[in-house]
């Protein structure tokens, strides 16, 4: 798990936030104070709660607006009362506001109004960066700074600043974001706004980490520390504990990282942010794994893990069942680690991009050479299944099929069966397993021969290189199976004129992967063929359908399923769907009258835009809502492109770190010159450079096509 420190900058200005919030409801209750000072306070409020306490925003934001405050407040308080009042409402009527706002801008315009022109730029700017609509965000920040310079605004031409470094860091362009940070600091300090200057010194610090500059991320810090300790404020010195940790450990300093976040931890328990408490003991947990004290992390992940419970914090939780997983397997409790390696999976699986999965794969391969005791009925299964699968040949394309369904499950339920029993047996003598050996070894092998055996009947019911060719003359599948088989798997079927194809993610990979894919392909196959649906949204519908129908005939709860994007293909009319795996559409130009696509990224000559997917699993969910499906009119020498998440989580590198989704654009946005053929290669060779020596992670399924 890596610990971004945007993380901890979100943590601690919600912490910030939330502090006085019931002061700012008791002054806006208090009609005997002045206007402006109610104002200001119902302002904060509506600010700080407006998504938990939406209608009481409303309320005091309509008041400002009335003829009885319009006199009476500053134009500054209206016109945030207007924009609160706004975002209010969207919040209410779950309605995209940043259109509104860009009515008010046009006003502004009109009147040509400078000081309501960088107020409305400003706030689009702000809205966007929310929503992670970077492009739009940057356009409007950059278009604010003349305005704000026109009437003399240092402060929020430096506020600006600030933001795009914040945005240039979080899209990867370090460069960029270290010049904006360095902007914003001179500005800031020319007003003396120090402890917006402790913020951004202490960012650039993560920044020139990114890059490798360990000197100037040492001199950053050490004058964001300077700064707070002038200031004598404990809050903004505690700030520093974070960036400064990271600094050192990159310096291989990890006894003196460890100690400054327990200096953290420490000051943070006096705080009331149960949040950032439980994410302090997550991070001062991964210190103390780098110290090689596995059984100190677990110690203080589960303090940490009890108040996420106590206090419903998803994401914390994760984190700390994650830290607690890999501390018991760092020390040879596989038991236990497994134990909370399906704590954490299930909770995974319910919030798709939570973090890493962790891999439980290399465990089992690590503990079966002590702890394993097979079946020794894996190889007569192995020569009655082909026995059997010589008989096939005479039977009609679709029994066969539902015959290699059928054996493939049977095939991987021995294979797993086995395989699970690693957690079930203990040694219980040395002397034994010395003795057993070489049966285990013989035994292992013969399971490894069956499961290879699977692999062959798995990859029979994949589309063909030359059926995938006939139907999407230019494209490419990249697929690279974590291990002998896979849970990631492709798809394809056509309806008339129209081309239906998936790349689609099953819950875990290797053998239980690979027999939840079973499930998903066949249930898959039955709802366009035997439900004759092409509409991809109503195909996963129906899938969700047959799968949990299948996985409740079990006495035990089953919670598997597959994340997928699928897309219908007819000429130039593209329609798609997702389970939280997304559309990527590459285009040379703009991309027009489709209000679900979002530009992300682009080069000088390339833009990609992309279409998200419904956050909901293919399967058991907590809320299983209907997918929603998306109709795109294509261009001639459109790309577009569908994948498994495998290749973008995939650690290696220098540093050992994630590839990452944004690399992925910025790779894909980079090769657009080459055909798919070419690009495959690409991407391939980009994938193993980038994993280098490091056990790949996850199954890889990438899925490109030019129209």
């Amino acid at each position: 798990m890596k610990f971004a420190y945007k993380t901890l900058i979100l943590c601690f200005f919600m912490s910030i936030s939330s502090f006085g919030q019931n002061i700012n409801l008791d002054i806006w209750n208090n009609d005997s104070l002045p206007a402006e000072e109610r104002a200001s306070a119902g302002i904060n409020y509506a600010w700080s709660n407006g998504k938990t306490d939406t209608d009481k925003g409303l309320e005091i934001v309509a008041e400002l607006l009335s003829d009885k405050y319009l006199d009476k407040i500053s134009e500054d308080q209206s016109l945030l009362a207007r924009f609160l009042q706004i975002r209010l409402t969207a919040y209410k009527t779950d309605t995209d506001h940043i259109p509104t706002l860009q009515g008010e801008y046009n006003k502004a315009v009109k009147e040509n109004n400078i000081k309501k022109k960088a107020f409305w730029s400003y706030y689009i700017g702000y809205e966007s960066q929310l929503v992670d609509d970077y492009h739009t965000s940057v356009e409007y920040f950059i278009l604010s700074i003349p305005f704000y310079e026109a009437i003399k605004d240092t402060n929020m031409v430096a506020k600006i600043h600030r933001n795009l470094s914040f945005i240039h860091g979080t899209t990867g362009n370090t460069d960029k974001a270290i010049e904006a940070g360095l902007e914003g600091i001179r500005l800031f300090e020319s007003i003396s706004k120090k402890t917006e200057v402790i913020n951004l010194k202490a960012r650039l610090c993560s920044m020139y980490l990114e890059i490798g500059d360990t000197n100037q991320a040492e001199v950053s810090i050490h004058e964001a520390e300077d700064l707070a300790e002038e200031l004598g404020n404990p809050v903004w010195i505690n700030f520093c504990r974070s960036p400064k940790s990271d600094l050192l450990q990159a310096m291989g300093k990890y006894e003196e990282a460890n100690a400054l976040l327990l200096e953290s931890l420490e000051y943070n328990l006096q705080q009331p942010d149960k949040r950032m408490i439980s994410y302090n003991y997550a991070i001062v947990s991964q210190s103390y794994l780098k110290l090689n004290n596995p059984s100190k992390a677990v110690q203080m992940a589960e303090q940490g893990l009890q108040i996420a419970l106590d206090n419903e914090l998803i994401k914390e939780k994760l984190d700390n069942l994650e830290i607690i997983h890999s501390a018991y397997y760092q020390n040879h409790q596989y038991k236990k680690a497994y134990e909370y390696f399906e704590q954490y999976l299930e909770l995974q699986n319910e919030l798709k991009g939570a973090e890493d999965i962790a891999d439980i794969e290399r465990q089992l391969a690590d503990y079966e050479a002590n702890k394993l005791a097979l079946a020794d009925s894996l190889n007569q299964a192995k020569l009655n299944f082909e026995k059997d699968l010589s008989h096939q040949k005479e039977l009609s394309d679709q029994k066969r099929q539902k015959y290699i369904t059928g054996a493939i499950v049977i095939i991987l339920l021995i294979g797993g069966g086995a395989l699970f029993l690693v957690f079930k047996r203990t040694k219980k003598h040395n002397a034994e397993l010395a003795a057993q050996k070489e049966i285990v070894e013989t035994q292992k092998n013969e399971i490894v021969d069956s499961i290879k055996y699977a692999k062959r009947i798995q990859s029979a019911i994949l589309p063909p290189d030359k059926v995938v060719k006939a139907n999407l003359e230019n494209s490419f599948i990249l697929y690279k199976p974590k291990d002998i088989v896979a849970g990631d798997f492709y798809w394809m079927q056509t309806v008339e004129s129209k081309t239906i194809f998936a790349a689609a993610d099953c819950t875990g990979h290797g053998v239980p992967g690979a027999l939840v894919s079973v499930v998903c392909h066949n249930a898959l196959n039955r709802s366009v063929k035997e439900f004759n649906l092409s509409n991809p949204a109503d195909i996963l519908d129906k899938t969700r359908e047959l799968i949990v129908t299948e996985f409740q005939k079990s006495d035990e709860e089953v919670k598997d399923g597959m994340d997928i994007a699928i897309c219908v293909l007819n000429d130039l009319n593209l329609e798609y769907a997702g389970a939280h795996n997304p559309l990527w559409i590459i285009r040379n130009g703009d991309f027009e009258n489709v209000k679900d696509a979002s530009l992300i990224t682009r080069n000088d000559q390339w833009q990609l835009f992309e279409i998200k997917a419904d956050k909901q699993p293919v399967g058991i969910s907590h809320q299983s809502n209907s997918f929603t499906s998306h109709t795109i009119k294509l261009k001639e020498n459109d790309r577009i492109y569908i994948f498994s998440d495998g290749y973008s989580d995939q650690f290696g590198g220098n540093q050992g770190k994630k590839f990452k989704t944004k690399a992925f654009k910025e790779l894909l946005l980079s090769i657009q010159q080459l055909d798919m053929d070419e690009q495959k290669k690409k991407i391939d060779e980009t994938f193993e450079e980038w994993k280098g020596g490091i056990e790949q992670l996850d199954d890889v399924c990438v899925i490109g096509v030019r129209i």
